[in-house]
């Protein structure tokens, strides 16, 4: 039990950092910046929304993710209104920004996880962790209407599915290896490129272990 809890510490510590840190930059900037590329967010995910079409999810301005995401959040009409905002915007804008900081915190534990599954050592996965939780270069993306709120988060995640579905390939790993590869591309076409050099990979190691695809 006490090895368990000694385990569990340094994510109780980076959980405490990361989540400290936003509360502390919260009255700094306690508002969502909101700008061109955001109005545009907005508008094509109203249109998908209001009339969902393979016209209006495949548009060549913007992948369909992020759109999506901030037209769930923030209510209002078709289109991003000039000017005065109605506190029904408002208060969506601002679950938008604590959905991207809660994504932000979980994604400081991945980071963690990523560094002990590469076989780091607790104090390096910690204090790059740490790092990562404290870099007011990361977390500020989250205070945005900008696809990078989410983009970095999900993206770190995704390199942990990585390193699980190389490391032992099962049928879970993989289902999580698939889901997050495929958020990571809606959200960053380029990332389509890390699952096509990662899934041979997959294909040679089980082989060279077991001389088949996926084991138990």
């Amino acid at each position: 039990m006490k090895i368990r809890l000694r385990s569990l510490l340094p994510i109780v510590i980076l959980l405490t950092c990361s989540i400290s840190i936003r509360v502390l930059f919260a009255p700094i900037a306690p508002n969502m910046y909101i700008g061109g590329d955001s109005v545009v967010y907005y508008n094509l995910g109203k249109k998908m929304i209001m009339a969902p079409s393979l016209s209006t999810i495949v548009t060549p301005y913007r992948v369909p993710l992020y759109p999506f995401l901030v037209a769930s959040f923030v209510p209002g009409p078709d289109e991003f209104p000039d000017g005065y905002l109605a506190p029904e915007i408002v208060l969506g804008v601002h679950h938008l920004m604590v959905f991207q900081s809660v994504l932000g915190v979980i994604s400081v534990i991945f980071v963690y996880l990523l560094f002990i599954s590469c076989n780091t050592g607790v104090v390096l996965a910690f204090f790059g962790a740490l790092f990562f939780a404290l870099n007011p270069q990361i977390f500020l993306w989250e205070r945005t209407m900008l696809s990078e709120g989410v983009v970095i988060s999900f993206f770190v995640i995704f390199l942990y599915a990585c390193v699980c579905v190389l490391r032992k390939t099962t049928w879970y790993s993989l289902l999580f290896f698939s889901i997050f590869g495929t958020i990571c591309f809606l959200t960053r076409p380029a990332n389509l490129l890390i699952p096509l050099t990662v899934f041979p990979f997959i294909i040679w190691n089980n082989k060279k272990r077991n001389k088949q695809i996926f084991y138990k």
